[in-house]
């Protein structure tokens, strides 16, 4: 099948992304090793919804669609869990939403994306803030992978159970 295809419309509506839905990816002649994500990774939209941020937070085998932007960290001083939210909060929300340009479709450069100045905290902040953030994101993902196999049985059973194959 192939790896998976990550479009703006997995990240724009929601703080994580459910890969269930992230359909496989279409195009045989896509440079796999350059849109290639990993965890830790921040992809943000700048076509349609531009500014809407989403993160990687698993090994899996997927790709990026070209109207989204990968940052990856500069720095050890932030994490990419600060980064994610910094990126999500109101002032970068505003800040490209201002800036961004076009009539029938909002876009935004990579280069406008990126030219946002993020607050660095002292180096003793970021790892308690990754405490707290990590714990929570992780059972985040652990509900959604849960979500994933429950939508699973539903389908394999709804039918037979309307078929009366299954009785109640």
């Amino acid at each position: 099948m192939g790896p998976k295809f990550l479009r703006g419309t997995d990240i724009n509506k929601t703080s994580f992304i459910d890969w269930d839905t992230v359909p496989y990816c279409p195009n045989a002649n896509l440079d796999f090793e350059k849109f290639r994500l990993e965890p830790g990774d921040i992809v943000v939209i700048r076509m349609a919804d531009p500014g809407k941020v989403g993160i990687i937070e698993k090994v899996i085998d997927a790709v990026f669609a070209s109207y989204l932007v990968r940052l990856k960290r500069v720095t050890e001083r932030i994490s990419s869990y600060y980064l994610f939210y910094a990126l999500s909060d109101a002032g970068y929300q505003g800040f490209i939403t201002n800036a961004s340009t076009g009539s029938t479709r909002v876009s935004a450069s990579a280069k406008l994306l990126v030219n946002y100045s993020i607050i660095v905290p002292d180096r003793r902040l970021v790892p308690l803030f990754d405490d707290q953030v990590a714990p929570i994101r992780k059972q985040m993902n652990v509900l959604l992978n849960q979500n994933a196999r429950l939508r699973q049985a539903r389908d394999l059973l709804l039918p037979r159970l309307m078929s009366g194959e299954i009785a109640v």
